[in-house]
């Protein structure tokens, strides 16, 4: 993936590389975590606009998917302070 090799070269500089299997991990979470946004967005885009809307009139927008991102964020970020403080 070229976009994250540049990714790779902007924070660890130009002479880090990382092994293949390093980048199909990173693939394929990403590709999880972007499935289950759009998946969440696209819930909340029916929701919002209603029974009466049609597949088609569905805009997704960007509230849609905050929501998902924001308890995914926060999940993760409670899940390590409670390790951090179990460990002390």
């Amino acid at each position: 993936m070229q976009a994250m090799q540049q990714l790779l070269a902007k924070v660890g500089g130009p002479k880090l590389h990382m092994k293949p299997e390093v980048e199909a991990a990173l693939s394929e979470m990403t590709e999880d975590l972007v499935g289950q946004a759009l998946s969440f967005g696209c819930s909340m885009a029916r929701r919002r606009q209603g029974a009466a809307a049609s597949a088609e009139d569905l805009t997704l927008q960007p509230a849609d998917v905050a929501a998902f991102l924001e308890h995914t964020w926060y999940e993760r970020n409670e899940k390590k302070r409670l390790c951090l403080s179990a460990s002390m």
